[in-house]
């Protein structure tokens, strides 16, 4: 497994892996020299069906959270490429000096639209890159997951969820069978208001997948209405090894 650079700009560099089914977070954390153990945010977003409101709630969501991580200097996951929320969170960390590796997890060739693959929309101001030799989008999340179960062993990790559709709800699945806490953000739209939904009305039917995540203790809600220094309070009670908060 060897490193190469790929080159946005004079200023975003990044160091990335082709990685296949025999690649272990152990090859990836060595060929990309990655600093472990390390407290780990694992980003899970989509952009689907959203609201401008919730568009304009959830880019000063995103700046106070990239200072928050910035300033910890915790290692980031998310799918890596310029879309939905990575987009949003990508742009928000370059407006702050973040010293942790911020890395992308995705399908190489995984098919965008007739002309470009997954590998081709990559969000610019990530520093490292593990692009997956598959061609199916949600192929990943097994191997996110457990890169971030690697890098976070002996400390803490957290997954946030924005939006999302059926890869998020892999995304978040995979996250409560590791035993990493899951914080939704309420208002956000399609996969966050149904867990959110479910988790406050419990006698409502729900898909049993969602009934599963919301019954393993591991969700907790953020409401997007809310300001963001609630989101910050709760996210640093997860590093810290506070209780997490439900609502």
């Amino acid at each position: 497994m060897e490193p190469f650079e790929i080159v946005f700009s004079e200023q975003n560099r990044a160091w990335a892996v082709h990685a296949d089914e025999t690649g272990t977070p152990a090859d990836i954390v060595t060929a990309l020299n990655l600093p472990h153990p390390t407290n780990v945010f694992v980003l899970s977003s989509g952009a689907g069906e959203m609201s401008a409101a919730a568009q304009q709630q959830l880019q000063l969501l995103f700046a106070a959270l990239a200072t928050f991580l910035a300033q910890r200097g915790i290692t980031v996951l998310d799918g890596g490429t310029a879309a939905g929320g990575m987009a949003l969170l990508g742009r928000s960390l370059a407006k702050t000096i973040h010293p942790s590796p911020y890395v992308g997890v995705l399908p190489a060739y995984a098919p965008v639209d007739d002309d470009r693959s997954g590998e081709e929309i990559l969000e610019p101001h990530h520093t490292h890159f593990v692009l997956l030799e598959q061609d199916e989008w949600g192929s990943e999340v097994p191997l996110m997951s457990a890169l971030a179960n690697f890098l976070a062993h002996g400390a803490a990790s957290l997954t946030l969820l924005v939006n999302g559709g059926g890869i998020a709800l892999k995304d978040v699945a995979q996250s409560v069978a590791a035993f990493r806490p899951v914080m939704v953000v309420a208002g956000s739209g399609r996969l966050a208001d149904e867990i959110a939904l479910a988790a406050r009305y419990p006698a409502l039917p729900a898909r049993d997948t969602i009934r599963r995540i919301v019954q393993s203790g591991m969700v907790s809600l953020f409401d997007l209405a809310h300001p963001p220094a609630e989101l910050l309070s709760m996210v640093a009670s997860i590093f810290s090894g506070r209780e997490r908060r439900r609502l």
